[in-house]
């Protein structure tokens, strides 16, 4: 028979190996693509969803590239989960997420993009349309989009779509800047002059 202490010892030296197993965390947070020496992200493939604001997967965090590197991507790789009616009914779109820590003049510009019928616009939440902040169609001229909003700090959508077709996708480059916020001059107030009595 073997003796209690020896089972006793086996027993300690399985806890003590089994006990960084046990504490491991299981994360689920996924981890960013890694950003390009230029600044624009590595993978167009949509891999994972972010924020509780958007049910879908969204292409990437742009946060990085603001005022850095394009993005670039291809929306016929992608599938048709959004609208601006009467826009993107049929038309592949990609979804981004931009977080703002300080309020700011921000432009999505896709003015050096390739020439397919762009249609772009931003949201607190990206299913709903009701949250739409801005929009655009041909701000570049040429098919191309270009939008330009002041945001507060949060966290926003900026959805690229096709103007209509199914067959309205391409790939695109497009920057994300910021702007001076503008401020307006006070106009000056006059004080009137009062009118003289007659004496």
């Amino acid at each position: 028979m073997i003796p209690i202490r020896h089972i006793l010892s086996w027993g300690v030296l399985l806890a003590v190996l089994a006990f960084p197993v046990a504490c491991q965390r299981n994360f689920s947070t996924p981890r960013l693509s890694p950003v390009t020496p230029e600044g624009a992200w590595a993978s167009p493939t949509p891999t994972y969803t972010l924020g509780p604001n958007c049910p879908y997967p969204v292409a990437r965090d742009i946060t990085f590239n603001l005022d850095a590197g394009p993005v670039t991507g291809n929306t016929c790789n992608s599938t048709n989960r959004f609208m601006d009616l009467p826009y993107g009914t049929s038309a592949p779109d990609d979804v981004f997420l931009l977080r703002m820590d300080a309020p700011a003049r921000v432009t999505f510009s896709l003015c050096g993009s390739s020439a397919w019928d762009t249609f772009v616009y931003l949201r607190l939440l990206c299913d709903q349309s009701s949250t739409t902040l801005a929009r655009d169609d041909d701000g570049c001229g040429a098919l191309r989009s270009r939008l330009t909003a002041d945001l507060p700090i949060g966290e926003y959508y900026f959805i690229l779509d096709g103007y209509s077709l199914a067959t309205e996708c391409g790939p695109y480059s497009f920057t994300v800047q910021r702007e001076p916020t503008f401020t307006p001059t006070p106009v000056p107030t006059s004080t009137p002059t009062p009118t003289p009595t007659p004496t």
